[in-house]
């Protein structure tokens, strides 16, 4: 059983593991700012190539597909509010 003697010459270094720490919260930190920035670019994109309607209606019908999705694959709960809420989207995106 060698591999039980390199377990046992190891050391915890604190500062070691502070830094490890900050490096995980600047890489979580990093692609939260790129995500902010290509959403907020993209959606300036595409409201200069088309509307703002046009953008609103594909936020709405995001909005419906992802309550469709939740009901039809993660098998959530339908209930009668949820069902006339859902037909009102419908409605004004008709």
């Amino acid at each position: 059983m060698d591999y039980m003697a390199v377990a046992k010459q190891t050391e915890f270094e604190f500062l070691g593991f502070i830094l490890v720490m900050l490096a995980v919260v600047m890489s979580g930190f990093r692609w939260a700012m790129t995500q902010i920035l290509l959403q907020v670019l993209t959606e300036y994109i595409l409201v200069s190539v088309t509307s703002a309607v046009t953008v609103t209606i594909a936020g709405v019908v995001k909005e419906a597909v992802t309550i469709v999705v939740a009901f039809l694959y993660f098998h959530d709960e339908f209930t009668w509010l949820k069902g006339a809420g859902f037909f009102t989207i419908m409605i004004g995106l008709s």
